[in-house]
């Protein structure tokens, strides 16, 4: 039988989101100050946001699983979308998954709309994973949201307004018909002018392609998103997993771009069954072959080892 949130004796873990105060104080060194969190109690906590969306609170729910912050009303307050992978939603799917987004205000985020899902399927994790930017040049925050187990993987992209979510496109793998339902593109995502053309382009993930991974590149033409290269790692025997989670910044301090993909399942040192996990970043994102080329692991030093 079905746990219930009403019964008392029952624990119910269906996840949360916790916002904790920002706190400073002078450095030891004088002049410059530093900054942290006062993580002894949350300034605002939702471990109960559903009962203004229209779905109840279940164990596993996953809410929390991911996270964005971005000002879509630009009233200078970031508002807060959650991902809930699991969430039943009640469209007769078996937990499909959803996103909520909650508005932010003097008091805190207060529950604001739901981000509906066009293409729900069983298990098919909608909100494992989130990404904001405007990625069809009109200047209104678009919202891009990871399914990574509906079928082989994809990415729904919306347009994010004052009340609700309009759904703009699906993102799948290029050789999407050729792939298996482990492929899981879409387990990681991220928006960032990869070309530094001042348009925004998406990076997903797939770290269940082929027999290690990949990332794929899709660069915005024009207003709309156009497949690029694939990034892979550049040590194949060594990854399992690549594209299990993706950054993206500056290493350098050039102006350029580079890319960090984790690999929780590589093979840091080459040694036959060592697989502690490791981080390859990738420097030339213009470059043809779109390799990593280096592993972080955690007893790198720098430069990483090969």
């Amino acid at each position: 039988a079905s746990r219930k949130a009403g019964d008392p004796e029952v624990l119910m873990q269906p996840g949360a989101v916790m916002v904790f105060r920002g706190v400073a104080s002078e450095s030891p060194r004088g002049g410059a100050r530093w900054s942290g969190f006062d993580v002894g109690r949350p300034l605002w906590e939702e471990d109960y946001p559903f009962g203004d969306f229209g779905t109840p609170m279940e164990d596993d729910d996953e809410c929390g699983s991911s996270t964005a912050l971005v000002d879509i009303d630009g009233d200078g307050r970031d508002e807060t979308i959650v991902g809930v992978p699991r969430d039943r939603v009640g469209n007769g799917f078996e937990r499909p998954g959803g996103v909520l987004v909650f508005r932010g205000g003097p008091r805190g985020p207060e529950a604001w709309y739901r981000v509906e899902n066009p293409f729900p399927a069983d298990g098919g994790r909608f909100g494992e994973s989130l990404a904001t930017g405007d990625l069809d040049g009109d200047g209104v925050v678009d919202l891009v949201v990871g399914a990574p187990t509906a079928g082989a993987g994809r990415a729904e992209v919306f347009a994010l307004g004052e009340g609700s979510a309009r759904w703009l496109r699906t993102v799948e793998h290029p050789s999407i018909g050729s792939l298996p339902s482990s492929t899981g593109f879409g387990r990681a995502l991220v928006v960032a002018d990869v070309d530094q053309d001042r348009d925004d382009d998406l990076l997903v993930t797939a770290p269940g392609a082929g027999t290690s991974g990949e990332v794929v590149l899709f660069r915005q033409v024009e207003g709309e998103l156009a497949a690029g290269r694939i990034v892979m790692p550049h040590a194949s025997d060594r990854s399992r997993r690549f594209g299990s989670a993706l950054a993206v910044g500056d290493f350098h301090g050039l102006g350029g771009l580079q890319l960090a993909v984790g690999d929780p399942q590589a093979a840091a040192t080459g040694e036959a069954g060592v697989r502690a996990g490791a981080v390859f970043t990738v420097s030339r994102l213009d470059s043809v072959s779109m390799e990593s080329e280096h592993l972080i692991h955690q007893t790198s030093s720098w430069p990483p080892a090969q």
